[in-house]
């Protein structure tokens, strides 16, 4: 059983939302699919060699590999217990191996919930009490903090005690062993937790089906016209763990657009990264683009007057 805060996402249950997204006739370059592994079955069939992901590392993968390795680190994961229904917390960076753990759970039929990896203690403890996980996947040591031994702190002081799951800048993989995915995924079942951030209480856990997630990544993509012209990039520097982090994993998938992927948004090292890989699209809250706008401003500052006299 979970324990209280959860909300309803708001459109869970609504399959007339999702499915009016998904037949919008002016989204009509968009691919489609009923649920969100579908949807990564589908691009890696129509578009295998195109980029889909790429690091600041420059590690890069395409639709095709990173459909493959899915099944791969859905292996891996069956290989410690996980299976459908398992409930599954995961605390991990922005990192193409992330994306790899979070799609992989999906298609095993887990029900993940995506922990902010900067949040420590008081938060975590509330998101693992409220959805009772199973298991809890982090890093190990990220940025200076060690978030296995926050993990062992919260059990040893009463808190929850899932078993814990490390999964570094690599993802986990194995050879499958008979077809792991999940039989007949529901687009309606609960398979997503994600949280409030808590700042003026404990976190709030919203549930989402595929088809809440999937009505608004590709509300996102349509209305922003992802992938309608050629060559868009997009990019994440926000914590893939944020809700957003999915929202754009689908717009990606489902129009064919390759996604940068930033552990940290550092200005400086962004910009340079944007300009290295033609990023055209990105997002992220008002601090994001303040600290753009003052990017910008003293890369112009910087730059010898242009402007002659006669």
């Amino acid at each position: 059983m979970m324990s209280e805060p959860i909300e309803d996402s708001g459109l869970a249950g609504s399959w007339e939302v999702a499915s009016a997204s998904m037949s919008c006739p002016s989204w009509s370059w968009l691919l489609r699919a009923e649920t969100v592994d579908g949807l990564v079955t589908a691009r890696a069939r129509l578009t295998p060699d195109g980029l889909f992901l790429v690091d600041e590392a420059g590690q890069r993968v395409t639709f095709g590999e990173f459909d493959a390795r899915v099944t791969r680190v859905a292996a891996a994961l069956a290989a410690v217990g996980v299976t459908v229904g398992t409930r599954v917390a995961w605390q991990l960076p922005t990192r193409i191996s992330t994306m790899l753990v979070m799609a992989a759970l999906r298609r095993l039929g887990a029900v993940q919930s995506p922990i902010i990896p900067l949040y420590r203690e008081r938060e975590v403890s509330a998101a693992l009490a409220t959805t009772d996980a199973q298991v809890l996947v982090v890093p190990g040591t990220w940025r200076g903090f060690d978030l296995t031994a926050m993990a062992a702190r919260i059990a040893a002081a009463g808190g929850p005690a899932p078993r814990v799951v490390e999964i570094g800048y690599e993802a986990p993989e194995a050879e499958p062993v008979g077809d792991l995915a999940e039989p007949a995924p529901d687009p309606e079942a609960v398979r997503w937790i994600y949280f409030t951030s808590g700042s003026t209480g404990v976190p709030k856990g919203a549930r989402h089906t595929d088809s809440t997630l999937l009505s608004t990544g590709l509300a996102f993509a349509g209305i922003g016209e992802f992938g309608r012209r050629p060559g868009e990039f997009g990019s994440i520097g926000f914590p893939a763990a944020h809700v957003g982090g999915i929202e754009n994993l689908i717009a990606a998938l489902a129009s064919g657009m390759s996604l940068l992927l930033l552990e940290a948004f550092v200005p400086d090292r962004a910009v340079e990264l944007y300009n290295r890989y033609g990023v055209t699209i990105t997002g992220g809250g008002p601090p994001f683009y303040t600290a753009l706008l003052a990017e910008a401003a003293g890369l112009l500052a910087a730059q010898p007057s242009t402007v002659t006299r006669d």
